[in-house]
């Protein structure tokens, strides 16, 4: 197996585009967390869909 400094750069943009996915993935869940009390308001049918909705507005803040 090849070290971190001699990793080809297909594995270099790989590893790049999983922080970044986990990255995503991270502020997301932040999103969910800051509104959750929001979302226990909203009609249990629904609940998915808001969360959904926050979890893309996370992504549309970032900058790819």
């Amino acid at each position: 197996m090849r070290s971190p400094s001699r990793a080809s750069p297909t594995s270099r943009t790989i590893a790049h585009l999983v922080a970044m996915v986990s990255r995503c993935r991270d502020e997301a869940l932040r999103m969910e967390r800051r509104f959750a009390r929001d979302i226990a308001l909203i009609d249990p049918v629904h609940r998915a869909s808001a969360r959904n909705l926050l979890h893309y507005l996370a992504l549309r803040r970032r900058d790819m």
